[in-house]
């Protein structure tokens, strides 16, 4: 009577004369580390780790993967970064551990801020300026909501993309300015 094997059997049986190539270690460490590296962003994003304590995980990471590319950790900084948000904790480990000048990003991101405040007033006032003229409503009460207004979110959605764009923009900067 035939043995029944399991699939783990048939795959073992079939893969155990496979070897990685040198290229292949290298991408698994550099997808190890990247893992590895975003999680320890997060938890200093959040405040679970202190910049000392990050420097040690990081550098315990480093030596484990044999990967110390600062390029790696500012791309990966730069991808991190939510434009809707401020990121303190990022800039924080580009200066102090990847030696970067981090006032770019801060520049785009409070411009952004203002943009989006800009525009939010603007259409504020325009809804207002229309409720007034269609419905005769007006008055210290009368407070727009944008929640919805489909203007409103494109003409968001256009600003966001824009600044993408710009942080995009600033990244390839600072990549391009290291040494290689």
């Amino acid at each position: 009577m035939a043995e029944i094997k399991s699939t783990l059997d048939l795959v073992l049986e079939r893969t155990r004369n496979l070897v990685m190539t040198e290229k292949e270690k290298i991408e698994n460490a550099r997808v190890e580390f990247r893992r590895s590296l975003g999680g320890l962003l997060q938890r200093h994003q959040d405040r679970a780790l202190t910049l000392k304590q990050f420097r040690q995980e990081l550098a315990q990471l480093q030596e484990q993967t044999g990967i110390s590319d600062v390029r790696a950790i500012i791309e990966e900084i730069a991808a991190r970064m939510d434009i809707d948000r401020r990121s303190e904790p990022l800039f924080e480990i580009l200066a102090e551990v990847c030696g970067v000048d981090g006032k770019g990003f801060e520049s785009i991101l409070d411009d952004y801020t203002d943009a989006v405040e800009g525009a939010r007033q603007s259409r504020i006032e325009r809804v207002r300026d229309r409720l007034l003229k269609v419905n005769g409503i007006s008055g210290a009460a009368v407070r727009p909501c944008l929640e919805g207004d489909r203007e409103w979110e494109a003409e968001l959605r256009n600003i966001r993309d824009h600044f993408i764009g710009l942080l995009n923009e600033e990244t390839k900067r600072v990549l391009d300015s290291l040494p290689a």
